[in-house]
C-alpha cells in the first residue's frame, strides 16, 4: 500500500485561486472609495492648515496675506494660493510650467489631490491682528469653501472672523458607507 501523497492537487488550488479572486473584486470598490475619501480629507485639512499659517504668516511679517481659491482660475480645474496681495493668481507656481509669480508664499493645485474638487472661488484677507477681513462669500454659504470627491463625499473647509479655520460636514452632506468605519464619530461636525 502507497502511502497518502502530500500537498494540493491542481484542482484544489484552482478553486482557491478563484475564491481569492472573487473576494479580490468585492474589496476594490471598497478600496477605491476610501482613497477618495482619505484624498478629500487631505485636501480640506490641507487647505485648513494653510489657512491657519497665513494667519500666523501675517502676524509675523506685520502685514495682511490673501487666500484665495479657484475653480476657475487654474488650467489644473482649481487652486489655491497663500499670497501677499489680492490679485496674486494661484494658477502660477515653480516646477508647473506656469509662469512664477513673486507674490506667491505658497500654491496648490487640484493635480496635488486628484480626484478632489472645489465648488466655488472663494477670497480672505488675513490681517496681522489675526482677523478676517474683505471676504467674499462662497454663494452666501458663509466664510469658506466646499471641497468634494467623485464619490459625492463633502467637506467643507470655513475661518471664522478671528481668523481659526475649521473642517465641517456641509449641511445635509454625510460620510459613505466604505468610508464611515475610517471616521472617527463626531469628528467632523455640520456647518
Amino acid at each position: 500500500m502507497k502511502p497518502p501523497a502530500l500537498g494540493f492537487t491542481l484542482l484544489e488550488m484552482i478553486a482557491v485561486l478563484a475564491v481569492l479572486a472573487v473576494l479580490c473584486t468585492l474589496a476594490l470598490p471598497t478600496l477605491a472609495g476610501r482613497m477618495q475619501h482619505e484624498r478629500l480629507v487631505a485636501a480640506a485639512q490641507a487647505l485648513a492648515g494653510d489657512l491657519a499659517e497665513a494667519r500666523f504668516e501675517a502676524a509675523k511679517r506685520g502685514r495682511s496675506l490673501y487666500v484665495q481659491a479657484g475653480s476657475q482660475t487654474s488650467p489644473d480645474g482649481w487652486c489655491w494660493a497663500v499670497a501677499t496681495t489680492p490679485t496674486c493668481d494661484c494658477a502660477t507656481t515653480p516646477g508647473t510650467g506656469h509662469s512664477v509669480s513673486p507674490c506667491a508664499v505658497k500654491t496648490v493645485h487640484a493635480a496635488d489631490h486628484a480626484g478632489v474638487r472645489m465648488q466655488a472661488n472663494w477670497q480672505a484677507r488675513l490681517d496681522a491682528d489675526g482677523t478676517v477681513q474683505g471676504h467674499r462669500l462662497d454663494q452666501g454659504r458663509g466664510r469658506g469653501v466646499t471641497l468634494s470627491a467623485t464619490t459625492g463625499e463633502q467637506l467643507r473647509v470655513q475661518i471664522s472672523p478671528t481668523g481659526r479655520s475649521t473642517v465641517c460636514l456641509p449641511a445635509g452632506a454625510r460620510l459613505s458607507e466604505g468610508s464611515a468605519a475610517s471616521v472617527k464619530p463626531g469628528r467632523y461636525s455640520s456647518c
